[in-house]
């Protein structure tokens, strides 16, 4: 649904995530649905093929339009990314080659529901990943071993964050009203945290947030874009001492 608006937006961020980074900021990208990071990752390749992308979601959005009859695009960013077959050729031109990234550029963090057809993809592919229970057990810990490990490779590391992730009964905030599954919203900051202190973090993306969930005085919003704003402040590239 809606492919030709979505590839657009997912263009003009592309050039927006490009020019923050050709002039030396940190693009925070806060953005409806998980194709906004198609963009993201298009605009941070221009110029670097040395990118790699933690996925920090719940789902692992390896759909594809003849994988499912759920028509929703959200579904199916990373495997836009990937140029599965079956996905649009439109959408997966988007960045400055195709397909954007190789299997090996991708992880899957805190993921606890993937189809078997996605299953299979990350399987054959040898997709990596620290599934939901490794990081619900040590949340700062499964992140330091990813950034000392696996992230070390890439001149930059992006993040995706769906809010998905996160149990709905702890942290009311996501599109997806998933109970009583995901992380503690402690548990993902926990996270977080790590990412972003890592020496090549070079951007955020934020999606799936619905601002009309949550406490109707804001309290549960302005919990979550506080402590996003304090770990934000832990980074070597914004810490202005």
């Amino acid at each position: 649904m809606n492919t030709d608006k979505v590839t657009v937006v997912a263009r003009a961020t592309a050039d927006r995530v490009a020019t923050a980074l050709a002039e030396g900021s940190v693009p925070l990208v806060l953005g409806g649905d998980c194709t906004v990071g198609i963009g993201t990752v298009a605009g941070g390749l221009r110029g670097r093929e040395s990118l790699g992308l933690v996925y920090i979601d719940l789902d692992t959005d390896l759909n594809t339009p003849e994988s499912t009859e759920d028509g929703a695009l959200d579904w199916m960013g990373v495997a836009h990314m990937l140029g599965i077959e079956g996905t649009v050729p439109g959408l997966v031109g988007v960045g400055p080659r195709v397909p954007m990234l190789r299997p090996d550029q991708v992880l899957f963090f805190a993921n606890d529901n993937s189809k078997p057809f996605e299953r299979k993809i990350i399987e054959d592919r040898g997709i990596a990943e620290v599934r939901l229970a490794t990081v619900a057990a040590d949340p700062s810990g499964a992140a330091r071993s990813v950034v000392d490990g696996w992230a070390r490779r890439f001149d930059r590391l992006f993040v995706h964050l769906d809010l998905d992730v996160l149990d709905y009964l702890d942290m009311p905030l996501a599109e997806e009203r998933r109970r009583n599954r995901g992380l503690r919203f402690d548990q993902l900051m926990a996270s977080l945290r790590v990412f972003l202190q890592a020496q090549n973090w070079v951007g955020l993306t934020v999606t799936e947030l619905n601002s009309d969930h949550g406490e109707s005085d804001g309290s549960t919003l302005r919990s979550f874009a506080e402590s996003l704003s304090d770990a934000l402040a832990l980074s070597p590239r914004l810490r202005s001492d």
